[in-house]
């Protein structure tokens, strides 16, 4: 996850709508993780990059309505933390 993560940092850094898209990848990702302040964060940079994106006017519309993702809030279900070594 951690590579995911580093390559989604580095497209988001290109700018223009593949940089919206990688940050609202990233927004995504947080928002499964339970993190949605993380996930605003990025897709209001999304939309910074390239106004009118619209999956991160979406998404952040969902986020700041204090939406959970389904499984975050389920214990079974929710974002684990695996060791270095898993998959």
């Amino acid at each position: 996850m951690a590579r995911l993560d580093r390559v989604l940092e580095q497209l988001g850094n290109a700018g223009g709508e593949a940089g919206a898209a990688a940050l609202t990848g990233r927004g995504w990702i947080e928002w499964c993780r339970g993190k949605g302040s993380f996930a605003d964060a990025l897709f209001s940079r999304a939309i910074e990059e390239h106004p009118g994106y619209r999956l991160a006017e979406l998404l952040g519309e969902l986020v700041r309505r204090g939406t959970l993702c389904g499984w975050a809030g389920r214990r079974e279900a929710a974002w684990q933390r695996f060791e270095p070594d898993v998959a």
